[in-house]
C-alpha cells in the first residue's frame, strides 16, 4: 500500500468523506489504505444491503470493520425480491438495471441528505481499479455529492488489491467461485459463478430460481423452445 502514501484528500475542511463498501475486494481495499493514510478523517463507511447478498459477504464486513476499528453502518430496508415484485416480476438485465439504482444509490443519497448539515459538501470514494477501464462508477446528479476514484487516479490494480488484502483482513471467501462482490443472484454472473451459487448456497439458489420461472400467465404468451438458465445447471 505503499504506493499510495501520495494521495491527496480531496475537500475542505468540514467536507463529510464516505467510504461505500460492497464486500468485496475493491473497495475493502480502498477501506484500509485510506483509513491507514488519514487516521484523523472521520470516514463514514456505509453499506447498502440488497438482502440477497452471498452469506459469506457479511461475514467479511464484520471482520473488516474489526480490522478497521470503526463501524461501518448497514442501511436498506428493501430486498431485491421485494423491488421484482413491485416492478411486476420484471427481473434486472443488462438494459434494464434498475436494481442498483434503487437498491444501491437511493438509499445512500437518502442516508447521506439525513446525514449533512447546511451547505455540507460529501465526497464518496468508489473502488474502481486502474485496470477497470470500461467501468466509470455510479455518479450521483445531487450537486453536493462527489465522486472519486482513487484506485484508478493511483494506477492501482487487481494484484495490488489481493496482495493488500492477503496481507491483512484476508480475501472474502466469495471469491473461490465469483469474479467480483454483488448479489448472488445477479444477472451478470458468469455460467461458472451460478453454478458455483448452486453448490454453495443451495437454498438461496431455489429462491432466486423460483423468481426466474415464468409464471402461468406469462407461459402462455411465450413459446416454450428455449432452455432455460437454471434448467442447464
Amino acid at each position: 500500500m505503499s504506493a499510495c502514501q501520495t494521495y491527496a484528500l480531496p475537500g475542505n475542511p468540514g467536507d463529510r468523506h464516505v467510504i461505500p463498501v460492497s464486500g468485496g475486494a475493491d473497495s475493502a481495499y480502498m477501506a484500509i489504505w485510506l483509513t491507514r493514510l488519514f487516521p484523523e478523517v472521520p470516514f463514514i463507511y456505509l453499506f447498502t444491503d440488497t438482502g440477497v447478498e452471498p452469506p459469506g459477504c457479511y461475514e467479511f464486513l464484520d471482520r473488516l470493520a474489526t480490522y478497521l476499528g470503526r463501524t461501518i453502518t448497514r442501511i436498506g430496508d428493501v430486498s431485491l425480491y421485494d423491488l421484482v415484485n413491485r416492478y411486476n416480476s420484471f427481473m434486472p438485465s443488462s438494459s434494464a438495471r434498475y436494481c442498483t439504482r434503487e437498491l444501491k444509490l437511493a438509499p445512500m443519497e437518502a442516508y447521506l441528505e439525513q446525514l449533512r448539515q447546511d451547505g455540507q459538501h460529501v465526497h464518496t470514494y468508489v473502488g474502481i481499479r486502474a485496470d477497470e477501464g470500461f467501468r466509470s462508477g455510479l455518479v450521483s446528479h445531487r450537486n453536493w455529492i462527489e465522486t472519486h476514484l482513487p484506485l484508478k487516479e493511483m494506477g492501482i490494480v487487481r494484484v495490488d488489491v489481493f496482495r493488500g488484502l492477503a496481507e491483512t483482513v484476508g480475501v472474502p471467501d466469495t471469491y473461490r467461485t465469483r469474479s467480483r462482490s454483488g448479489c448472488g443472484c445477479c444477472v451478470f454472473q458468469r455460467r461458472a459463478e451460478v453454478i458455483g451459487y448452486l453448490q454453495q448456497t443451495p437454498a438461496a439458489f431455489a429462491e432466486a430460481q423460483s423468481f426466474e420461472k415464468l409464471s402461468e400467465e406469462d407461459k402462455l404468451r411465450h413459446p416454450d423452445n428455449a432452455t432455460a438458465t437454471w434448467k442447464e445447471t
